[in-house]
């Protein structure tokens, strides 16, 4: 999953999350979305993943537990090689309906205000922005970063949301 993640993000994406892009970034990252609670608590029953012919991941979404009703998507990841073929969206539609069938009525995930093809796909889906926020992250050997980042929430009313 740590290779998954570092392949699919370019270095100045990674920085929201791992805070040198490399691996060992990635790795500590990785360790507190399954062992912390910042984004929830993992749920690996709601996670996703697609593996190449290569034995190594080609796509994958986690899942974490906000609350009892409501999921959380900290990370979709699909490497460079899989795009566009929408794994993506299959993948995040499994992880809704698992969390459909384990009760849970809300989900939410961030995407980067510029990611303007897994908004719509997010929006396909039927997730709404809800909110908005900047990421900072400060390096003492760059002169730090600024991103946007932009919540997504699925309703519980939504077209193709949560409810059955």
């Amino acid at each position: 999953m740590t290779e998954l993640l570092a392949a699919s993000y370019d270095d100045s994406r990674a920085r929201a999350f791992a805070r040198d892009g490399g691996i060992e970034g990635w790795r500590d990252y990785l360790s507190q979305i399954l062992t912390g609670i910042g984004c929830g608590t993992f749920l690996p029953a709601g996670c996703q993943i697609v593996e190449g012919p290569d034995e190594r991941l080609d796509a994958a979404v986690l899942t974490t537990r906000i609350n009892d009703d409501t999921v959380h998507l900290p990370q979709v990841a699909v490497a460079r090689h899989a795009r566009g073929q929408g794994l993506s969206a299959r993948l995040v539609a499994a992880a809704l309906n698992t969390a459909r069938d384990a009760g849970f009525s809300r989900a939410t995930l961030l995407v980067g205000e510029r990611n303007n093809r897994r908004r719509h796909v997010y929006d396909r889906l039927g997730f709404r922005e809800t909110a908005t926020f900047v990421s900072a992250t400060l390096d003492r050997a760059t002169d730090g970063s600024l991103s946007s980042r932009t919540g997504y929430c699925l309703p519980p009313a939504s077209r193709s949301g949560l409810r059955g």
